[in-house]
């Protein structure tokens, strides 16, 4: 049987710990602290709670084996000092036992555990949604268009706020997260689909990935465009689709999410000022090649019959194909997002939003039929994961 370290003070943790470890052949070697541990290893896998101090010694005692981390309760300071430390997961007590006895058996399972290598298999879309404008909708539309991929033809979707300074997705979902991808700094150099885990909220109505921002100015300072495009990366390797909502604002992270897109779609609303934004940003995008590294394509938003610029009098103003046009719906969207309520929770479309969704029906389902024409999903066994 392999040796298997148990650490921790906590009699019940310890038992339900050793039971799990025994069923999936591990010989788990129990202590309360590490200055107790007599046996120096190797260890196949080691098992702590976060009232086990990682002393050098301590290191030197892990002898490079897996490292699993229980938690009492979710708090990002902890988890990411554990990451930094190297765990190779990390589950809250008692909560999440069902999901370290599922990271058992993935262990059990050869080669469950070995990175993809870059550039190998199908690869999840990017899909950028940015405006120049601020309060375009494209934090509404982005979030439709992810919930309708995830919902409604069930492909594993990442939505990421890339909203740093001031968040907004996390409102939208009424979500008060503690973690952030800023949390995955410090694990940079060996970002693996746990970490990716760790800082990944989800709400509970609706079977959609959320990858939310510090939402604080100051914090927004310290995030660097090699993390997103790392971030962006592995991401791919386990989703068919990856939204991004882009701040209006040229930044580090508007331009990482550019410069990462598949596909960016601009969200315009009919109206001068908003084509005015646009020819401002049309140069930067030829600039910097953006339009060349990936499609772009308008969403014209916010249509209506009183509208006195027309889709058609964009259509002949701007030189981009038109992606959407989706019609004005505020009344309809409110409930939903004063309650922090999702737009879609089962394949059953709501009737207030059938509209919507008929408005983004060709987009979606473009989106869907181009991923199937590229082969298998790379997120099958990734979405199993997450649900563990």
């Amino acid at each position: 049987m392999k040796p298997a370290l148990v650490l921790t003070q906590n009699p019940l943790l310890a038992r339900q710990v050793e039971r799990e470890l025994g069923d999936k052949g591990y010989s788990p070697l129990r202590y309360a602290d590490w200055r107790e541990v007599t046996e120096r290893g190797p260890y196949a896998l080691v098992v702590v709670d976060q009232h086990a101090p990682l002393t050098p010694e301590a290191q030197e005692r892990l002898m490079n084996a897996p490292l699993i981390v229980f938690l009492y309760e979710d708090q990002f300071t902890g988890a990411r000092a554990w990451l930094e430390a190297g765990a190779q997961a990390i589950f809250l007590y008692p909560a999440e036992l069902e999901a370290f006895r599922r990271h058992l058996d993935r262990l059990e399972t050869p080669g469950s555990d070995r990175k993809a290598p870059a550039g190998s298999g199908p690869r999840g879309k990017v899909l950028a949604f940015y405006s120049a404008k601020g309060g375009s909708g494209k934090t509404v539309l982005a979030s439709l268009v992810a919930q309708q991929l995830s919902v409604l033809y069930q492909k594993a979707t990442l939505l990421v706020d890339l909203n740093a300074q001031f968040g907004g997705v996390e409102a939208l979902y009424n979500l008060e997260p503690r973690r952030s991808y800023l949390d995955l700094q410090p694990v940079i150099e060996e970002l693996n689909e746990y970490h990716l885990k760790s800082v990944i909220a989800r709400h509970v109505d609706a079977p959609l990935d959320l990858l939310l921002g510090p939402a604080d100015p100051d914090k927004a300072t310290y995030i660097e465009e090699e993390l997103l495009t790392r971030v962006f990366q592995l991401a791919r390797r386990h989703y068919d689709f990856i939204v991004l909502d882009l701040p209006s604002a040229l930044n580090v992270q508007s331009f990482s999410g550019l410069k990462s897109a598949d596909h960016i779609y601009y969200v315009l609303t009919p109206d001068s000022l908003a084509i005015r934004a646009f020819k401002h940003v049309k140069p930067i995008f030829e600039r910097y090649h953006l339009q060349q590294a990936a499609h772009v394509s308008l969403i014209i938003n916010r249509v209506h019959r009183k509208s006195e610029i027309t889709p058609k009098d964009i259509e002949r103003l701007l030189p981009l194909p038109i992606a959407a046009t989706v019609r004005a719906q505020y009344f309809t969207l409110q409930p939903y997002q004063n309650m922090g309520k999702p737009f879609y929770t089962s394949r059953q479309r709501p009737a207030p939003l059938k509209s919507l969704t008929q408005d983004l029906k060709p987009l979606v389902e473009s989106l869907v039929k181009g991923a199937q024409s590229h082969g298998s999903s790379p997120a099958k066994l990734f979405a199993r994961f997450m649900e563990s």
